[in-house]
């Protein structure tokens, strides 16, 4: 009995596939409802998209906000407790951690109100599909019943009554289901503005106290950027004489050479006069982060003691003193502190070595010391 049972549920999924692919009977007359369901997979579509982009919103914010707050802690160091504008830093330290400690409470709101409820609206799409799916199979059922009942129409007799009745059961059935989900399709088209209604209230106002919260710092924004403006000021002043003065010198040196015999002994001593000036100006404005000018330094900041470099040298080693990141598949990668085995000095200060110690290190080029490198 199990395997007759078993044998019709197969052969009738198989009648189901055939008609659904290949009959007419079942294609006419119901595109409107696949309308409607097209319709409606189209809603869940945008429901989904609608919550990853809030989720994507409150990661990125909450992100945004961290990052600021991160960059309000990097100015301690450069405004340490002996600076005039320290207490102007903890100022905007302090109003960015208030501000990324609110932003956390409004994305947590945000999750409550909208995340989860929509999560749990887009749940509810599968079981209207599984719905979908039986009304389909019962209308391919009530097709066949027509059909059998047109072609037993002229025979009649208990079988021809029998087929009517399971017509009947299955229309009922279908029309049923049908009718329930016709109405569902409509709600969502017609009420489809409605529905997003109570969610998007939350993303807004979240975003007008997101938005109002940070217009009460701004005070202490203007703060920050007047303190910077101030010290930014001198410096900025002076990098361009300096500038000045160099294109100056360069000047002057062209007329030089161009005219030597009538170039006036003041001239010299005028010359001499601005590089000195030029010189004592750069000198006063050592930029922290030039490593142009402070590459010697650099050298004395990384290197060992002298012993240990002299005996380097003496093996035909060198201990570099800097970082550089290989461009080129025939360039090493070093870092300050690397001892390399000298193979071969070549012209440019680029060397060829290896680094010793390093049993994975193949041969390669490297900046010398001697060199100024691009210190990574």
């Amino acid at each position: 009995m199990q395997a007759l049972k078993v044998f019709t549920k197969k052969l009738r999924a198989q009648r189901r596939r055939w008609m659904k692919g290949g009959s007419q009977d079942y294609k006419d007359g119901d595109s409107e409802f696949q309308d409607m369901y097209d319709h409606y997979l189209g809603i869940e579509s945008a429901l989904k998209l609608f919550k990853d982009h809030v989720e994507a919103y409150c990661k990125s914010l909450q992100k945004s906000c961290e990052f600021q707050a991160q960059i309000a802690g990097d100015l301690l160091y450069f405004f340490d407790t002996k600076s005039n504008h320290r207490e102007k830093v903890n100022k905007y330290m302090t109003a960015t951690r208030d501000i990324s400690s609110s932003c956390v409470e409004l994305c947590n709101s945000l999750e409550e109100n909208v995340i989860k409820p929509v999560s749990v609206h887009i749940e509810l799409f599968p079981v209207i599909k599984k719905i979908v799916k039986k009304r389909n199979n019962k209308r391919i059922d009530l097709v066949s019943y027509r059909r059998q009942v047109e072609a037993m129409k002229d025979k009649g007799g208990a079988k021809y009554l029998k087929k009517v009745q399971k017509r009947e059961r299955a229309e009922a059935i279908f029309n049923k289901i049908n009718t329930d989900l016709e109405n569902v399709f409509n709600d969502y088209i017609t009420f489809r503005e409605q529905m997003l209604d109570h969610y998007i209230h939350y993303v807004i106002d979240m975003q007008i106290d997101f938005f109002a919260m940070g217009a009460g710092k701004c005070n202490v924004m203007d703060e920050i950027i007047e303190a910077f403006s101030k010290i930014a000021n001198t410096p900025l002043d002076l990098e361009a004489k300096i500038i000045q003065m160099r294109k100056d010198l360069d000047e002057f040196e062209e007329n030089i050479v161009a005219a030597p015999a009538i170039a006036p002994a003041i001239g010299i001593e005028a010359k001499q006069k601005s590089a000195s000036s030029y010189h004592e100006l750069r000198q006063r404005h050592q930029m922290v982060f030039d490593t142009r000018t402070r590459f010697e330094d650099l050298h004395k900041e990384y290197a060992p003691s002298e012993e240990a470099y002299a005996s380097a040298q003496s093996k035909n080693y060198e201990i570099v003193m800097y970082a550089y990141k290989a461009s080129q598949p025939e360039e090493l990668t070093i870092r300050p502190g690397d001892l390399i085995e000298v193979l071969e000095i070549r012209e440019g200060g680029w060397w060829r070595g290896m680094i010793s110690g390093d049993s994975s290190s193949a041969e390669g080029l490297f900046p010398c010391n001697h060199t100024q490198p691009h210190v990574m």
